[in-house]
């Protein structure tokens, strides 16, 4: 089966309250996985992500289990999702679980009676029994995707939908990446970047001690990125990820002066939520002035040797 390259969303300029009031968007929550492409040729299933790399193997409890070729009743199909892995027990998602995972050889990422199973959320049904459906309206093939899940199959779930408004202030709220708007009739364009899918980010900026750094890579650097920390309300204090990104030249000579002298800067980070290891697409701000003397007086030396590297 010729597998088409994924429709790619624009970033969402347009104020959301724009497209609420225009009535022909759906807003769907933006997921954090691998963008793959699911699907059954009549024999067996497979898996591809973004990049192209095959992934099948790696989530058998996906692509051997008997579920996907009863949903379709044995008839090809071709799923556009997102690839997650969740917790057995809490439900919980990890992507650093997943990120491994699917770098793993596959004769090692079998998940047989581990605590993470793999999960899609499905977004869009491309073909079905043959009948490729880019040209159909996409709440047609959005219809069409949730009948082929009503056959109880367990791994696969429908994308959530919901007011905008509310979806992003859930996803303010729990750091989470932000969500989707897409045009109710808008056709499946493979491997175009299109207007009619747009991506509003959750994007905020936060306050951290810049406590360390680490080592460059590159003689034109100083170092390669700050290592940051942050209290808790009981006082304690949490190594929480790295920056690396921008600073100016002048900016890092400045940073590692001041770290070097045991001066310790908050600076401000502009960030896309939170991930197990830290922040995700973090970029540096500035550093706050204000917020640095209070800082220094509130933590001591002792507790930052006590950190760990992230």
């Amino acid at each position: 089966m010729h597998l088409p390259e994924p429709m790619l969303a624009s970033t969402g300029r347009v104020p959301l309250a724009r497209l609420v009031d225009d009535g022909d968007w759906l807003f769907e929550w933006k997921y954090d996985g691998v963008r793959v492409l699911f699907g059954w040729d009549g024999e067996r299933c497979f898996m591809r992500s973004r990049n192209g790399i095959w992934l099948h193997d790696n989530f058998p409890e996906l692509t051997v289990a008997e579920f996907p070729t009863m949903a379709a009743a044995g008839k090809p199909f071709l799923i556009d999702c997102e690839l997650q892995l969740r917790g057995q027990q809490t439900g919980t998602l990890t992507l650093r679980h997943l990120l491994s995972r699917t770098n793993s050889a596959p004769k090692r990422a079998t998940s047989y009676g581990l605590p993470w199973l793999g999960m899609l959320t499905t977004f869009d049904l491309l073909m079905y029994d043959g009948v490729q459906l880019n040209r159909l309206p996409l709440y047609e093939r959005q219809n069409r995707l949730a009948e082929l899940l009503q056959a109880d199959w367990i791994g696969a779930e429908m994308v959530e939908q919901g007011p905008a408004v509310a979806l992003m202030q859930r996803a303010q709220a729990v750091g989470a990446e932000g969500i989707m708007a897409k045009r109710r009739d808008s056709r499946y364009t493979p491997g175009r970047r299109v207007s009619w899918w747009l991506k509003y980010k959750n994007r905020h900026t936060i306050n951290a001690l810049a406590f360390d750094y680490t080592t460059s890579t590159s003689p034109q650097r100083p170092f390669g990125a700050l290592r940051l920390a942050m209290v808790d309300a009981a006082g304690k204090v949490h190594a929480v990820g790295e920056v690396g990104s921008g600073m100016s030249e002048f900016e890092m000579h400045d940073l590692k002066r001041r770290i070097d002298n045991r001066v310790f800067p908050v600076v401000v980070v502009s960030v896309l939520g939170r991930t197990e290891g830290g922040f995700r697409e973090p970029v540096f701000v500035k550093v706050s002035t204000d917020l640095t003397h209070h800082a220094t007086d509130q933590v001591s030396m002792e507790q930052l040797r006590t950190l760990p590297y992230t």
